[in-house]
């Protein structure tokens, strides 16, 4: 199981090994091929059990790596079969060696690295990685320019016929990040509830039944969906995860993959498009530095030393000034600031871009939040996180001084019309300065927010029926020196 302590697996696999009559390690690569071949279910992950592995283990049968990693199926099979050969040969540059490094090398290597445990092997690692995070080119022997670029504010896929058109996920890759999270979309038509936004809202589930996947009216002729950037944007690649339910997976054959600049003018565009299983990866500015240097930041944050470098930390600075405020779980973001929890240096160069966060949650069965008092500095950025371990749902409404009362008496009213669900209970009125949508039992959300200019006790409280009077608290906003 995965989500085990690795400790409890390693026990599980040494249990395993002396059943069949094997080595650990023996036990272990059987698993890996067990895994490889699966047709459905989870994973077993066994790559993460390669932490509790060291290198005497993994010699007895680095052999046989060789042979796996030509019969394997799957990218997780390939990572972990690089990290045990690393691990065996004690030497964790070793796949980057050759004058035959691809993008995709790189890229393995980078997630191979995260399974190495902790050591003297992945410092060593480490310190390539954050090369590669300010060089992202360095692995290549000519770094040439791409020929071309391509630049477009809307992406639209269009269906010729009268299927419909389902997707799981569209990612639009920029620089190494996926900027379709923060477009717009629409479509032809809509039904069984699988509206546009639901192609981009950062989940690929395979099934229709995750409630993540857009979906078209069927019977309609030529049916499409598009997202607008807000702006012209370099693309680098647009990433189409299909619907996996058999047989529907098959509906989106055919299909046209256009990009249009804001006068809605064709500047690329892949016609007649075979439907698949796997992602379909539509590469455009196939320069990779963006992806590269993003997994290769992702990697330090992982584990391991932070090699510190004034240039790394420019580097890394750089990557994450752009990055909206609202975007605070973007992963160049979130990595970032992992290693600046790590390295001082960093944190410090970071400081002035992290949002402080405030963490509420419902009390169970009380009717209540289990804070009742915060504090924010006026005019900063807040980050406000809202659990719900309740059994029933709760919001979050952040209200101007002394307006609990009237916020509260407001939403009552809401609650007996038919719009209160819609507006998630939350009340139309100016003193109603920000809030946090219906988050319903064994959920969260969160908000990003600039607290008020203005000092003073802001309230906050939840609007849902019947929980204003004692669901209620306190936010203080006071100057930077007081």
């Amino acid at each position: 199981r995965a989500d085990a302590p690795v400790n409890r697996r390693r026990a599980a696999l040494e249990a395993v090994a002396r059943e069949q009559g094997v080595s650990p390690a023996e036990a272990w690569l059987l698993e890996l091929n067990r895994d490889d071949a699966r047709t459905a279910g989870d994973s077993s992950e066994p790559g993460l059990l390669l932490a509790t592995m060291d290198a005497s283990e993994l010699q007895s049968i680095n052999m046989k790596f060789v042979s796996s990693m030509e019969d394997a199926r799957l990218e997780p099979t390939r990572r972990a079969l690089m990290s045990a050969d690393m691990l065996a040969s004690g030497d964790s540059l070793a796949p980057l060696e050759g004058e035959h490094v691809s993008e995709q090398m790189v890229q393995r290597w980078l997630e191979a690295v995260r399974l190495l445990p902790e050591g003297a092997l992945r410092d060593a690692a480490n310190v390539r990685a954050a090369e590669y995070v300010i060089e992202p080119l360095a692995w290549r022997i000519s770094s040439a320019e791409a020929e071309e670029t391509y630049n477009g504010r809307h992406v639209r896929i269009d269906l010729p016929g009268m299927e419909p058109l389902t997707l799981a996920e569209v990612e639009v890759l920029s620089g190494g990040r996926n900027i379709a999270l923060q477009a717009k979309a629409t479509q032809s038509s809509e039904a069984w509830g699988g509206v546009p936004s639901r192609a981009i809202d950062g989940d690929a589930s395979p099934s229709y039944a995750s409630g993540s996947q857009s979906h078209t009216a069927e019977g309609r002729r030529d049916p499409w969906w598009e997202i607008d950037l807000g702006s012209m944007q370099s693309i680098d690649e647009i990433v189409i995860h299909n619907r996996q339910d058999e047989p529907y997976w098959k509906r989106i054959d055919g299909y046209t993959l256009t990009i249009l600049d804001e006068q809605r003018g064709t500047v690329w565009q892949h016609v007649d498009q075979p439907a698949t299983r796997q992602a379909a990866r539509h590469v455009l500015n196939d320069d990779p530095s963006g992806r590269i240097r993003v997994a290769a930041l992702q990697t330090l944050a992982d584990g391991g030393t932070v090699p510190w470098s004034e240039t790394l930390g420019d580097t890394i600075h750089s990557m994450v000034e752009p990055i909206p405020l609202e975007s605070q779980d973007d992963p160049v973001l979130m990595a970032a600031m992992a290693m600046g929890d790590r390295e001082p240096n960093l944190g410090q160069r970071l400081a002035g871009l992290r949002v402080p966060t405030i963490a509420i949650a419902a009390a169970p069965y009380r009717m209540d939040y289990d804070i009742k008092e915060f504090t924010v500095e006026a005019g900063s950025p807040v980050r406000l996180v809202l659990t719900n371990p309740d059994d029933k749902p709760h919001n979050l409404v952040i209200g101007t001084p002394g307006s609990l009362k009237a916020i509260g008496r407001k939403a009552t009213l809401l609650g007996t019309t038919t719009k209160a669900k819609a507006r998630h209970y939350v009340p139309k009125m100016r003193e109603v300065l920000h809030w946090i949508p219906i988050v319903d039992p064994h959920s969260s959300a969160e908000l990003v927010f600039t607290a008020p200019e203005e000092p003073g006790d802001y309230v906050y409280v939840c609007t849902y029926p019947g929980h204003w009077t004692t669901m209620n608290g306190i936010m203080k906003v006071r100057l930077p020196d007081s």
